[in-house]
């Protein structure tokens, strides 16, 4: 058991990086139109435009930094408190998502029909106030507007988070690993069953598949916490070795996703994995990207980057015509739309973390000296 590790608190500082890492991913798969001409492979496309990362890779750093919290309350104190959890977890996720739903479904409308542009085409409120936007999108298809559309991903953390607290606050740390292997191996036969034999659409925002990127992560912090041993043999592996997994991650990408998305999945998450222990946990790092502040605090309000890109993207090509036929033909243009949108977005996430999200942050509960991850999770 890594005692220091509990008994002070602990702070991830590269891992910031990482978050804005992979907004990039998100931001460039929604903003990137300019079609290549040929002469640039389509894997160099692949590899600066970040799209291994992304969403699933939020997942698996969010089971790690949460699976860790829980993991040291539970072995210092024997039990977790569920209402600090949850009111924690709420604090920093509920006030912008909330905002935004409310803003998307009795603001923009009626401002839309006034600017005299098309309204968004909204699902019903319910999935968005229950955090059940992915099976909606499953069982009726994604053929609302995208602004409302990638909120599917907050509600798979919501579902996490409620059930990883009740995990946690009865389970026994030592059948923590077989409860891991097991959703892993169901998570894998359920894909393989739903999206291979019965060739159900939108397999990836199914919960049940995402389990996939969720149980790397969860066990990088069970063996950190609990597994003096198999940790220790872990730091001895070069870093020549652990540099080879940033190499695999976007060659799994590329040569898989056309192919198998499962197998990519686990491969990807289980490289997302390793990322986070050698940026979070490894003293020897090959790669160190918390040493940019910018990056960093890029980092620290990519939730607000990610809440708030949808709408600023959707603005500019409904108003400003961003992201048109002229884009998709010149690199020059789409680029110049692209950092447009990057920077608006920006600014209005940092607006929203520093008078809006920090003040709700200052909320939380913490009653209890444990490894306090502050709004990083």
């Amino acid at each position: 058991m890594q005692t220091n590790a509990i008994d002070k608190e602990k702070y991830f500082f590269n891992l910031d990086a990482l978050r804005f890492i992979a907004f990039l991913g998100v931001f460039f798969s929604h903003t990137l139109r300019w079609q290549p001409t040929g002469k640039i492979p389509d894997f160099l496309i692949t590899i600066f435009t970040l799209n291994y990362f992304g969403v699933p890779f939020f997942f698996t750093l969010s089971s790690f930094l949460i699976t860790f919290n829980l993991l040291s309350e539970k072995i210092k104190y024997g039990k977790i408190s569920l209402l600090k959890f949850y009111t924690n977890r709420s604090l920093r996720i509920w006030p912008i998502y909330f905002l935004m739903v409310m803003f998307y479904f009795f603001i923009l409308p009626p401002a839309a029909r006034l600017l005299h542009i098309h309204p968004p085409t909204l699902a019903p409120i319910l999935p968005f106030l229950f955090f059940y936007v992915n099976f909606y999108v499953i069982e009726h298809g994604n053929n609302i507007s995208f602004i409302i559309l990638i909120l599917w991903s907050i509600s798979i953390e919501e579902q996490f988070y409620f059930f990883w607290g009740v995990t946690f606050r009865y389970i026994k740390i030592n059948l923590l690993a077989f409860l891991l292997l097991s959703l892993m191996i169901f998570s894998i036969i359920f894909s393989y069953y739903y999206g291979v034999a019965l060739n159900k659409p939108r397999l990836s925002i199914h919960t049940l598949y995402v389990i996939q990127n969720f149980i790397p992560g969860a066990l990088l912090a069970w063996i950190f916490l609990t597994q003096k041993e198999i940790y220790r043999r872990i730091t001895r592996i070069p870093s020549k070795y652990i540099m080879t997994v940033y190499i695999l991650l976007p060659l799994a990408y590329i040569s898989l996703y056309d192919v198998d998305i499962i197998l990519m999945n686990i491969v990807m998450s289980i490289c997302f994995s390793v990322i986070i222990y050698d940026q979070a946990l490894n003293t020897d790092r090959v790669i160190n990207f918390g040493r940019f502040p910018v990056i960093n605090y890029l980092g620290k309000i990519s939730y607000g980057l990610y809440i708030y890109h949808a709408l600023v993207i959707t603005i500019l090509e409904k108003i400003f015509h961003f992201f048109g036929a002229e884009s998709e033909s010149s690199l020059f243009i789409n680029i110049l739309h692209i950092m447009t949108a990057f920077l608006i977005t920006v600014a209005i996430s940092h607006l929203s973390y520093k008078y809006l999200e920090l003040k709700f942050l200052a909320m939380k509960i913490k009653k209890r000296k444990i490894p306090q991850i502050s709004e990083q999770t």
